[in-house]
């Protein structure tokens, strides 16, 4: 006697065992490829340092209203050094280290925003249908890391190498002219209070 076939919309043990077999071999495949092209997960770079359970520091979701309907669940996250763009299955589809971080661009639609952050290599992250507060802070948490990251080029003279690292971050989008205003005033403040 043969088994019953399952009724309709329900897997039967075997397909769900082989479907999770399937998704398996297609993990492997992509860590493979990410691999062969020197990025991703295989490479071994900067971004591969953590641990695997690693917490981001901030994360940012696609909104259901104004988004792609085939990035829906997708997500970009923030770590200590380094942005992943992650889809809604959690598989990496690409990073950019805080160090090559070179742009970022918010661009304001009707009912969302849309974010890419670029590297210095090419590599740039984009994710569409972000609340607006979700894209500003996304901006200034980069920010504030991008700043420790900069160094003081000549620590007799502080004021001024801050100005030109505010002047740096500006420049690549992630501070906003009223931002750059606010931050030299509390500089300018500072230098006449010494």
């Amino acid at each position: 006697m043969s088994p019953e076939p399952a009724p309709d919309g329900v897997l039967s043990i075997n397909q769900n065992l082989q479907r999770k077999r399937r998704a398996a071999a297609r993990a492997l495949r992509t860590e493979a490829e990410w691999g062969r092209r020197g990025v991703g997960p295989a490479a071994g770079g900067p971004h591969n340092r953590s641990h695997p359970d690693e917490a981001p520091l901030f994360e940012v979701k696609t909104s259901a209203i104004g988004g792609d309907v085939d990035r829906a669940g997708s997500r970009m996250l923030v770590y200590h050094d380094r942005l992943e763009l992650v889809d809604h299955k959690g598989r990496k589809q690409g990073f950019v280290t805080l160090r090559d971080l070179d742009r970022m661009r918010v661009r304001r639609r009707l009912t969302s925003v849309s974010v890419e952050v670029g590297g210095a290599h090419g590599t740039l992250l984009k994710l569409k249908g972000v609340r607006p507060a979700a894209a500003d802070e996304l901006r200034r948490v980069i920010a504030s890391l991008k700043l420790e990251l900069m160094p003081l080029e000549n620590p007799s003279t502080p004021t001024a190498s801050v100005l030109r690292n505010l002047n740096a971050l500006a420049a690549m989008g992630l501070l906003t002219q009223d931002e750059l205003a606010e931050k030299r005033a509390i500089l300018s403040r500072q230098s006449v209070g010494r």
